[in-house]
């Protein structure tokens, strides 16, 4: 028996929102990854600080959903001397 490598292909998408004010690069972007199967590669093109803090924010939440922390602890921030 000869066993074959399959490859799956990647899904790439590009969410462009420069030039649009929040919550519209949040909800381009949220709109996208609810449309994803499998593995995909998104790009996401804003020009302001508010939109990257905010997916910045939504990106945080997504990892929470699906990698909880086991033991999560409040405000533990490590810092070197």
């Amino acid at each position: 028996m000869q066993i074959q490598e399959v490859k799956i292909m990647e899904q790439k998408y590009t969410v462009d929102a420069r030039g649009e004010q929040c919550p519209i690069p949040v909800v381009k972007t949220k709109k996208v990854l609810d449309g994803i199967q499998g593995d995909a590669e998104i790009t996401v093109l804003v020009d302001n600080e508010t939109a990257v803090q905010n997916l910045t924010r939504m990106e945080n939440m997504q990892v929470q959903k699906y990698f909880p922390r086991k033991n999560p602890t409040r405000n533990s921030r490590s810092s070197s001397v």
